[in-house]
C-alpha cells in the first residue's frame, strides 16, 4: 500500500519491487551508456544532462525525490520527455584504486521518498557492483597472465 510523504513524494511498503527502472550506467567522458536496465531500452545521455554526473560526484548515495522541483533537473530533458524521470536515487562505482567508472541507480517515473534503510540497501548493492567488477578485473587479468606465461 502507498502512502505519501510531506512532500508529497510517494512511499510504498515495498519499494523494491515498485520501481520503474534499475541500471547500472558506465561514464565516459562525453556521455553515460547503460550497461544493464530493467523496464527501458538502452541508451546513451550526454553527461550534461545525466544524472548520474550527480552522482559520480559523491561519496555515497546521491537523491532526488521529485526532479520536476529541484532546480537542477526540472528543465532536463530526461524529466520532461522520455524516461519522465522524477525520483532518481544513484550511488557511485568503483574500482579498486577508487576511480569512479559509473553508478548504480534506481529511477521512478513518480516522485518518490527515499529512507535512511534504503540508502544504506542501495549503498551495500553499489560496493556488491564494485566488488563483482574488481574480481571481474582480478579474474582477466589471472587468465592473461595465465596464458602468456
Amino acid at each position: 500500500m502507498a502512502g505519501e510523504s510531506e512532500n508529497g513524494a510517494r512511499r510504498d511498503n515495498n519499494p523494491e519491487m515498485a520501481l520503474d527502472y534499475r541500471a547500472y550506467h558506465r561514464v565516459d567522458a562525453d556521455a553515460t551508456m547503460v550497461q544493464g536496465a530493467t523496464r527501458h531500452r538502452a541508451y546513451r545521455t550526454p553527461r550534461s544532462q545525466a544524472f548520474c554526473n550527480y552522482t559520480l560526484l559523491q561519496h555515497d548515495v546521491f537523491v532526488v525525490e521529485d526532479a520536476i522541483v529541484d532546480g537542477r533537473f526540472r528543465d532536463n530533458p530526461l524529466v520532461t520527455g522520455e524516461p519522465h524521470i522524477r525520483f532518481y536515487a544513484g550511488v557511485p562505482v568503483h574500482d579498486a584504486d577508487g576511480h569512479r567508472l559509473g553508478g548504480l541507480c534506481v529511477i521512478d517515473r513518480v516522485a518518490r521518498a527515499f529512507d535512511a534503510r534504503q540508502r544504506r540497501q542501495l549503498s551495500v548493492l553499489g560496493e556488491a557492483v564494485s566488488e563483482k567488477i574488481r574480481l571481474r578485473l582480478v579474474d582477466r587479468r589471472a587468465k592473461w597472465m595465465g596464458t602468456t606465461l
